[in-house]
């Protein structure tokens, strides 16, 4: 009878760290608002295929370290000095 008793001390015990988790997420839910940013950058590469590589990197870094699903939206050449610019596929 006493193992029928831990293992209900141990529900117990599991089910109030899930009810604790789940008030500690919704509280931090309630106190901060959720903000979309889109960041432009320059990088140099060999080719499209060498640039697509280098943004998808960088994206990768960013999502690795801050969990916020950083993509890579749109990619495209744009000469050194020229206000040209023609979208590749960023895929």
């Amino acid at each position: 009878m006493k193992e029928s008793s831990d293992f209900v001390n141990y529900l117990q015990y599991m089910e109030d760290i899930r009810k604790m988790v789940r008030e500690t997420l919704e509280g931090i839910i309630q106190e901060k608002k959720r903000y979309v940013a889109e960041i432009d950058l320059y990088i140099w590469a060999n080719d499209d295929e060498d640039a697509r590589m280098q943004a998808q990197n960088i994206a990768k870094e960013i999502d690795a370290k801050y969990d916020n699903r950083a993509s890579v939206k749109s990619l495209g050449h744009q000469p050194s000095g020229s206000l040209d610019y023609s979208q590749i596929n960023s895929k």
